[in-house]
């Protein structure tokens, strides 16, 4: 059965995502996370179900990445959901330094795209993936 997020989202080449048993288990593991978890988080969580390597873990998580249906947060080196339901090309977060809350960033990333494209073109660069990732305090945790 495909993951929720799954059957809303489109690949990266504009198709509906062909996923693995174990992709579907790291995509609905992240799904019912409430924060952004690391592979070995990942890892812990899917034992349970049959999950036992390290790298099961990282080829699902390659293949959900290369499909648009999950983010790398380099920062953290934890992983979450795409949140945009379709692929694109450029990553937004703010991430709280605090309690390590992570929101995507939706409006605004076309502004980013175009900046970042507009730096690589004077620098005769093609980029590929650009991911900005803001870091501060949230509301929350400066009350």
């Amino acid at each position: 059965m495909m993951s929720s997020l799954a059957q809303q989202q489109t690949s990266v080449a504009g198709r509906k995502p062909r996923l693995t048993k174990n992709d579907r288990l790291v995509l609905t593991a992240l799904e019912s996370a409430e924060a952004p978890l690391k592979a070995y988080d990942l890892l812990e969580r899917l034992k349970v179900q049959g999950i036992g390597a390290p790298m099961t873990v990282y080829r699902a998580l390659d293949r959900l990445q290369k499909q648009g249906l999950v983010h790398k947060l380099d920062g953290l080196g934890a992983f979450m959901v795409c949140s945009h339901g379709h692929p694109h090309e450029v990553e937004t977060f703010i991430i709280c330094r605090d309690c390590e809350k992570v929101e995507e960033i939706k409006d605004g990333a076309q502004r980013l795209h175009d900046v970042a494209h507009h730096a690589s073109d004077n620098f005769d660069f093609k980029a590929d993936l650009i991911r900005v990732e803001i870091r501060g305090t949230c509301k929350d945790c400066a009350a």
